[in-house]
């Protein structure tokens, strides 16, 4: 049992070891600390400025402002992940991918 129990934790720290050596990469808004509720003052600090900003109004005629960041990401091939963040009040009310686009970089 306890040679079981060895042999699975050097398979799992080799696992983890070769995913970062492969330079597998996971989204930063996935490792941050965000939360939903959390001041738009606070995400900022947190996370920076966006690289572009979008404001709407909801079904009641309250403002929302939607910050956007993009990320160059590698999991067996390069992709640009684009994340938005839509605010309310000052408040996060909600995070989503909205775009996943692979890049073709022999022609970069």
């Amino acid at each position: 049992m306890r040679l079981k129990l060895i042999v699975l934790l050097i398979c799992s720290i080799m696992q983890v070891g070769c995913a970062s050596l492969l330079g597998v990469q996971n989204s930063k808004f996935t490792s941050e600390k965000i939360e939903i509720g959390m001041s738009k003052k606070d995400f900022l600090a947190l996370v920076g400025e966006p690289y572009a900003k979008e404001m709407t109004m909801d079904i009641h005629n309250r403002p929302l402002e939607r910050l956007l960041y993009q990320e160059s990401l590698y999991d067996r091939e390069w992709y640009t992940l684009t994340t938005a963040f839509t605010f309310q009040d000052g408040k996060l009310v909600s995070q989503e991918v909205i775009n996943k686009e692979y890049v073709d970089r022999k022609t970069h």
